[in-house]
């Protein structure tokens, strides 16, 4: 054999081998292949409490009526025994010492018992004999609806968790389930005041009173955090706006921010604690205020009763205020005189005017008119006698230049 033709089968061997290796890669690839496309697909457990939610509130959202409800399904059938609510303060919300402890866990229970199968005795149109079977139905629901006793108004979280009581131990577990809300904002309004009162106290300042909502009053009394009363004012057909902020025992407000032009004033006062306040209480009808040199508004608005009292009806109107409120003329009884011995006379036979005790002296502008009088005479006795003495002086001068 001549070298060529070795050398000639050497190479027809190697790529036989080189054909054959390929083959078997390639088999066998397919095979795995194969056998991994029909592997079936990895499956995740279907879970029994699907369709379990809150259905009021929601997360972040606010409530004002407290009260938090959902439902829980477990499939198959399986009997839920109880759902606890657990309420906590969230962390985003600092609430005052008197707002803590937070709501305890409430718990609601149900029947457990299950109802057997029962045959439905109907004649079938096909087979009137035979009787059939009413498979028991396939979930377990529940509903839940909790009326929580919040003391304060905050930020809380929730979890309501179910219980499945099976003392067989033919449910597969989990046999509790729990479903959660973070950050609801619990907003209950207060009680709404009982009774407004708006008078003119004369000088553009109206005395505004109010009564406490009634759980507040006698033995009761506000939530740790009640925040006071918003006082509001509106003229004529506008709109209300709020002119005070009070504390939270504070049942009176003296409104000294009357326009300079006076008007007709409708007022109204709100309780207010953390992020909610009562329905406003207004005022029955306007309260007039007259402007500067005009007669004084008369009368009063009020609402309801026991919420402070009225100033009295004044007498006449106070000439000398500029019409800004309302002067009382007493009689000498009031000074200690003797009963029936008539009011006050001024030089002129008119009356004197007094103010009530709160508002100054009696005799206060009378007293001030007298001394403006004195004050003036003096000026002009001692400008006149300064003149008389200037005019002798310059009369002795010429006198002294004519002597011989």
């Amino acid at each position: 054999m001549t070298p060529s033709s070795h050398g000639s089968r050497i190479r027809s061997v190697n790529v036989l081998a080189v054909a054959a290796l390929s083959l078997i890669v390639v088999t066998f690839g397919a095979g795995f292949g194969s056998t991994r496309s029909h592997a079936a697909p990895a499956q995740t457990p279907a879970d029994p409490w699907e369709g379990s939610s809150f259905t009021s509130p929601s997360s972040y959202a606010t409530t004002s009526d407290a009260v938090f409800s959902g439902v829980f399904r477990h499939t198959p059938s399986a009997p839920i025994s109880k759902v606890t609510l657990h309420v906590e303060f969230s962390s985003t919300d600092s609430p005052s010492a008197g707002c803590r402890p937070a709501p305890s866990d409430q718990t609601q229970t149900y029947e457990t018992t299950t109802s057997p199968p029962t045959v439905d005795t109907t004649p079938d149109t096909t087979d009137p004999s035979t009787p059939t079977t009413q498979e028991p139905k396939q979930s377990s629901e529940v509903e839940f609806s909790f009326q929580v006793p919040f003391t304060c108004n905050g930020v809380y979280d929730a979890t309501a968790t179910a219980v499945i009581e099976d003392p067989t131990g033919d449910v597969p577990p989990p046999l509790h389930k729990s479903i959660s809300l973070v950050g609801v904002r619990v907003a209950v309004a207060p009680p709404m005041p009982t009774s407004i009162t708006a008078t003119d106290a004369g000088n553009h300042t109206v005395n505004v009173a109010w009564g406490a909502p009634a759980s507040y009053a006698g033995s009761g009394k506000p939530p740790p955090d009640f925040i006071g009363y918003r006082v509001s004012r509106k003229d004529g057909s506008g709109s209300f706006s709020a002119i005070a902020n009070t504390a939270p025992d504070a049942l009176t407000f003296a409104d000294s921010s009357i326009p300079a032009s006076g008007g007709a004033f409708v007022y109204e006062v709100e309780a207010v604690r953390k992020f909610a306040s009562s329905a406003p209480l207004a005022t029955n009808g306007a309260l007039d205020i007259s402007p500067p040199g005009a007669a004084a508004g008369h009368g009063s608005g009020s609402t309801g009763g026991g919420g402070g009292a009225a100033a009295p009806a004044p007498a006449t109107t106070d000439p000398g205020a500029g019409g800004t409120g309302t002067a009382y003329y007493d009689s000498l009884a009031d000074e200690g005189a003797e009963p029936g011995s008539g009011a006050l006379a001024a030089p002129d036979g008119g009356a004197v005017q007094r103010f009530s005790g709160k508002d100054g002296a009696g005799l206060l502008k009378p007293f001030a008119a007298a001394m403006n009088l004195g004050v003036w005479a003096g000026l002009l006795l001692f400008l006149t006698r300064r003149a008389a003495k200037a005019e002798r002086a310059a009369l002795l001068g010429v006198e002294l230049e004519h002597t011989p």
